[in-house]
């Protein structure tokens, strides 16, 4: 099992001599911290170097090493203001600036916003380093690194070319893995919510001989949480690393769950806990599971009874079984689950006096049949390389892009720039099918119909908002859909998801996967003016006899929320926003129905015929009778419906650059 990330964000990787690229001297700057007022300096060579008459300068003030200090080959020096506030000048290899080893000159600080820092010996420049809003110095090349508020610079090339591409700006307990690198042979069982109820997670978690670590946002199932008590007595080892504080949720009944899984033996830490000195993340945002190292859980949804019940979001969730994926997200879940960065603390040192749930339930594990297939997969990891890797996964598309979103930061849904809908926008334009579903059912709907709107009538997307489906509430999910390939996970659209938090995601290449999460993808689209568009609309006349005589069923296959223009074909015309309506019958005969959709060149027929009623038979007259009653109440509740979700398709549409611009 792989341990090493847990010191992997000061990771500095030589070339194969051991040294890195340089001008001859084996010196090089590896780490700066603005924060800490920090400069790591890095022996890369096979030979002692003594640092008497180096120094490091920022252009205001200089250290310089005026008494003798020894540096073994491959060894570093960390110079710092201060010693122990921190992780970073906690280190064995920090001396300070009053050191006797430094003799400062000026004022040495390193501004948060930007500056340079040059390691010089005898005044010439040996290695440079500029971030944020620097202007550059002697010895450096192009543009700055970038750095967030907070983070330090670590060296993460194997060659010195002064440039920004050499550096990365991070956290400490970050682990900095880059995207394209791993990609792993898997089997893997695709399954979705609310229709899975839950069930593949139950049965994968049941197949546990070893162990299972869990890493996840909210963890609120009884099923889920008695089942891992009974895993653990039964001498599975478990592990739950769980975010300390969700964003608006009561976790008082997460609470009383993970306290009866410790009593059961099971080990809890909470990460982001209130009075945390430390946040490496936003949110630790994950929903993944690791067996026995070799089979790996991915989810969009959390764990909660609704997903793991019978009404559940709608999400998209993953079983990979493949060794070098699960050692991958179990180095991980080491790394985030140490209690080294000072963000998380074991379970009852927080919570000495919470009470085991109550009323446990007794979990029947049904065996489920999943179906598999063998695919490549590439992980994905916020904050390290998730924004990139969306960017890479979508503007690879050639033929079809879908992407279902629970949510779309304000940042990120402008038609151009460096942003998830300008890369759609970009395939789209060159003939890939692209499609984009948004969830507008929570307190930001009216912004994210507003962003579809901006979408619909500034790019070829054919974008949609969804209030509700047929058998959810929520479009949770975080799914997209590139050709034959399919990313999976916990990854929002929005600044702090791909930036901030800790998130997981999948990318599985296989056409047999991507088709599946396709077909529940196009089943989630709908019919709107898209598919009208694309298929037309179609007309089916139904007679049906009554005791009061014969009616005619007319349904129309198109989009709710427009206006219809009926003609039963006898000069009988109705107009109306219902997608079924019902007309006495005319009189014996073949009559031909028709029904448009105005605002809009789309029309459809019918043909019908009408015979002879039949009164004989009074119990067939009470079962027309009773349909019709439905189909009347039906209509009237679908009135509502459409007066409820007229947006829930295609409100955007409306203002849609086209032919068929929809009536207002």
């Amino acid at each position: 099992m792989i341990v090493f990330l847990l010191l992997l964000c000061v990771l500095v990787i030589p070339q194969s001599d051991g040294s890195f690229a340089s001008s001859g001297d084996p010196l090089l700057i590896t780490e700066v911290s603005p924060v800490d007022e920090a400069v790591t300096i890095k022996n890369t060579g096979y030979s002692t170097v003594d640092l008497k008459g180096y120094s490091v300068t920022d252009g205001e003030g200089t250290l310089t090493f005026s008494s003798s200090y020894k540096l073994s080959p491959q060894a570093q020096i960390i110079i710092s203001k201060d010693s122990g506030t921190d992780w970073f000048n906690s280190r064995p290899e920090v001396i300070v600036f009053t050191s006797h080893y430094l003799t400062k000159s000026g004022s040495f600080t390193l501004a948060n916003a930007g500056d340079e820092v040059r390691l010089c010996r005898n005044n010439s420049t040996l290695d440079s380093v500029c971030y944020g809003n620097s202007n550059g110095v002697d010895g450096w090349i192009g543009g700055p690194v970038g750095i967030s508020t907070g983070h330090h610079l670590i060296r993460s090339s194997d060659k010195d070319t002064d440039r920004a591409e050499d550096w990365i700006s991070t956290k400490a307990g970050w682990t900095n893995f880059g995207y394209g690198i791993e990609s792993f042979d898997a089997t893997v069982s695709p399954f979705s919510f609310p229709e899975s109820n839950g069930e593949q997670v139950l049965f994968a978690l049941s197949k546990a001989e070893m162990y299972i670590d869990i890493s996840i946002y909210l963890i609120s199932s009884p099923k889920v949480v008695s089942l891992l008590c009974q895993m653990e007595k039964n001498g599975v080892e478990v592990r739950i690393l769980a975010e300390g504080s969700p964003l608006g949720v009561d976790i008082s009944t997460e609470l009383s769950l993970l306290r009866s899984l410790v009593d059961s033996g099971g080990e809890v830490r909470l990460i982001n806990y209130n009075g945390a000195s430390e946040h490496r993340y936003s949110y630790v945002h994950n929903k993944y599971a690791v067996i026995d190292g070799e089979t790996v859980i991915i989810t969009s949804e959390n764990w909660t009874s609704g997903n793991m019940g019978e009404y559940g979001n709608r999400g998209w969730g993953v079983i990979v079984e493949s060794e070098e994926y699960a050692d991958y997200m179990e180095s991980v879940f080491e790394n985030d689950y140490s209690m080294l960065w000072g963000d998380v603390k074991e379970f009852l040192s927080l919570y000495p006096k919470s009470k085991p749930y109550s009323d446990m339930p007794v979990v029947e594990i049904i065996n489920v049949d999943l179906p598999s297939y063998q695919a490549k997969v590439s992980p994905v990891l916020s904050p390290d390389n998730s924004y990139g890797a969306m960017k890479e996964f979508i503007t690879s598309a050639e033929y079809r892009l879908y992407a279902e979103q629970m949510d779309l930061g304000s940042s990120l849904s402008m038609v151009s720039g460096d942003t998830p809908v300008s890369w759609m926008s970009s395939v789209a334009g060159k003939g890939v099918d692209t499609r984009f579903i948004l969830d507008s059912s929570q307190s930001n709907g009216s912004a994210h119909e507003t962003y579809v709107n901006l979408i619909t009538s500034a790019t070829e997307i054919k974008a949609i908002n969804v209030n509700m489906g047929e058998n959810f509430a929520l479009i949770h999910n975080k799914g997209v859909i590139a050709d034959d390939s399919v990313w999976i996970g916990s990854v929002n659209w929005t600044e702090n998801s791909f930036q901030r938090n800790r998130e997981s995601a999948l990318v599985i290449r296989s056409s047999e996967v991507a088709d599946y999460y396709a077909g529940l993808f196009l089943s989630d689209f709908g019919t709107n003016i898209y598919t009208a568009e694309e298929n037309g609309i179609s007309l089916e006349a139904k007679v049906v006899g009554t005791s009061k005589g014969n009616v005619v069923l007319l349904t129309v296959d198109g989009p709710s929320g427009f206006t219809y223009e009926w003609s039963l074909g006898d000069g009988k015309v109705r107009i109306g926003e219902n997608t079924v309506v019902l007309f006495e019958a005319p009189s014996e005969g073949d009559y031909t129905a028709s029904v448009r959709m105005n605002g809009t060149e789309m029309v459809a027929y019918c043909d019908y015929s009408v015979g002879p009623m039949d009164n004989g038979d009074d119990d067939k007259m009470t079962e027309y009778s009773l349909l019709l009653a439905v189909v009347l109440l039906c209509l009237g509740l679908m009135r509502i419906v459409i007066l409820k979700r007229s947006e829930k398709r295609c409100i955007a549409c409306r203002f849609r650059q086209s032919p068929y611009r929809p009536y207002r």
